[in-house]
C-alpha cells in the first residue's frame, strides 16, 4: 500500500512540476532509503517493477549530485540490508549499482538492474550480474 501510495504521489507531482520541485528535495533521501531498504529485504518480488518505477520517477525529476548523494548514504549505512563485516554485499556492488542509477537507462533496463541488484542484496543472485550489466553499459 504504501508503494502504491508513493509512486500515486510522484506521478501527481510530476504533473505540478512546482510541487515535485518543492516536495522530493526535502523527502527524497528518506524515500530513496526506505524504498532501497525495502527492496533488498522485504518487498515482494510482485511489487519490484513498481518499486522501480518509483525509483526512476524520484532519480530521473532530481538533479544527480542530488541522487548520487541519496544513493550514497542510504547504501553506505552499516546497517543496509547485506551490509557489515560479515555481509555479502560489498562496495563493488553498491559502486555499480550507483553508477548504473545515475547513467540514464531507459526505463526497462533501470527495471532490469533494479531487479539484478535487489536479488543479490537478498542472496538470490549473482553478483556478477550488475557488473556485467556496468561492461554492457559503457561498451565493453
Amino acid at each position: 500500500a504504501a508503494l502504491q501510495f508513493t509512486s500515486t504521489l510522484l506521478s501527481d507531482l510530476g504533473k505540478r512540476a512546482n510541487g515535485m520541485i518543492a516536495f522530493v528535495p526535502s523527502h527524497g533521501g528518506a524515500l530513496v532509503s526506505g524504498l532501497l531498504r525495502g527492496a533488498a529485504n522485504t518487498c515482494p518480488r510482485n511489487q519490484m517493477k513498481q518499486l522501480a518505477n518509483v525509483l526512476y520517477m524520484l532519480f530521473e525529476g532530481s538533479p544527480k549530485d542530488q541522487v548520487a548523494t541519496w544513493l550514497q548514504t542510504s547504501l553506505s549505512a552499516s546497517d543496509f540490508p547485506g551490509s557489515g563485516a560479515d555481509g555479502w554485499l560489498h562496495d563493488q556492488e553498491k559502486l555499480a549499482f550507483c553508477q548504473l542509477c545515475m547513467a540514464n537507462l531507459p526505463r526497462e533496463k533501470f527495471e532490469v538492474l533494479v531487479r539484478y541488484f535487489f536479488d543479490v542484496c537478498r542472496k538470490e543472485g549473482r553478483r556478477e550480474s550488475l557488473v556485467e550489466m556496468m561492461s554492457s553499459s559503457n561498451g565493453g
